[in-house]
């Protein structure tokens, strides 16, 4: 779960597929259940259950309203330098710094068949390889500057995570970019800025811009964030 300037949702998509909801519903109490304050004699206190039970029919009858966020992050205020990319070079942000500790050449014709959707409107300025928050071994960050002035795009570019159809879970896309493009869709409309996929040497790549303000949850949380949460995703 992360907020961003377009505001705070369920993220990372990397594993998704259709598949029994029950499981998805378990997988996230578990979760909640790691991140309590307190530990309750129970999986999780009577409170959250129906917080999530009520947001999770909020969400099937009243789809047009759109998504909610968990309060503590949406008061969340970005910093001057987290409103533009630009200002996040600037700043020194964690992901420049990824990309500038392995660079690669910005002619390199893998780099620029990767970003070749971009480079009528953007030129390659830097590129390296990164490493990623879950060990992605084949991961490419592509700063883009405008040919024709505006904002730096920022791009992180990972190869896909394939797992094989199930009984139980199969992917309903052609590929596993439009998969996950789909499923970012359709838990957050609109919250993923610039998504797109691309295929280099039969390898699928999910790209996605980085954006300049990024806040997760980090610490334990009490009953009533427990409660916002479950409600919120």
């Amino acid at each position: 779960y992360a907020k961003t300037l377009r505001g705070g949702s369920m993220a990372d998509f990397d594993r998704s597929r259709r598949g029994p909801y029950a499981w998805d519903l378990t997988r996230f109490m578990v979760s909640l259940s790691l991140r309590q304050k307190t530990p309750h004699h129970a999986l999780l206190p009577k409170g959250v259950l129906k917080a999530l039970l009520k947001g999770y029919h909020r969400g099937f009858e009243h789809p047009e309203r759109g998504w909610e966020q968990m309060r503590d992050l949406a008061g969340v205020t970005p910093e001057p330098w987290e409103l533009t990319t630009d200002g996040y070079i600037a700043h020194g942000g964690k992901w420049l710094k990824e990309l500038r500790e392995s660079p690669l050449a910005k002619d390199d014709a893998r780099v620029l068949a990767l970003v070749a959707p971009y480079l009528d409107r953007y030129e390659v300025e830097e590129a390296g390889k990164g490493h990623g928050s879950m060990g992605f071994r084949d991961l490419v960050l592509v700063l883009l500057k405008p040919k024709a002035g505006g904002d730096r795009v920022l791009l992180n570019i990972k190869a896909v995570r394939s797992d094989p159809d199930t009984k139980w879970y199969r992917n309903p896309a052609p590929n596993d970019g439009e998969r996950m493009l789909q499923a970012a869709e359709l838990y957050a409309p609109g919250w993923e800025d610039g998504s797109s996929r691309a295929e280099l040497d039969g390898v699928e790549y999910y790209v996605r811009r980085i954006p300049p303000h990024n806040v997760k949850l980090k610490k334990l949380l009490d009953r009533d964030q427990l409660e916002d949460l479950a409600y919120a995703v």
